[in-house]
């Protein structure tokens, strides 16, 4: 099985006082107004809902094709905890005659980034009191 990519950990977890059906729509928001700029499909690109059920929304972020799919999981508290998780990737290379010459990519990663700090803003905004951390990589260990 090949190693995971460097990325696909990239999680956000937040505890809030938002009920769970108000983050649930948080969230939804947040993921259809979610745009990335500089980047030369960024029209094309958009992240989609394609599966909801009680306290998990599942998206994927799509091109012609999905390229990133994550969840959104909605825990009841008291404090509501929203967190999201890579669920799967594809990946590209840049390469020279089939030798790799960049490090490899995770496709989608850019509007995934994007929609983890729209929803933290969107949660401080809603409830200033709420803890988020967004976290990209794992420590070493």
């Amino acid at each position: 099985m090949a190693k995971k990519h460097k990325l696909a950990g990239a999680r956000i977890d937040a505890r809030t006082q938002l009920d769970v059906a108000e983050a649930v729509e948080l969230i939804k928001s947040v993921a259809a107004d979610t745009r990335v700029t500089g980047f030369k499909y960024n029209k094309k690109v958009r992240i989609h809902l394609t599966d909801e059920a009680a306290g998990e929304l599942s998206f994927c972020v799509m091109h012609k094709y999905p390229i990133l799919e994550f969840s959104a999981m909605v825990q009841p508290g008291p404090p509501t905890r929203v967190s999201t998780t890579v669920d799967s990737y594809a990946t590209s290379q840049e390469t020279l005659m089939l030798i790799p010459i960049a490090p490899k990519q995770l496709e989608g990663y850019p509007w995934y980034r994007q929609f983890m700090a729209n929803l933290g803003a969107a949660l401080s905004g809603r409830d200033p009191e709420s803890t988020i951390e967004i976290i990209e990589r794992e420590a070493a260990r």
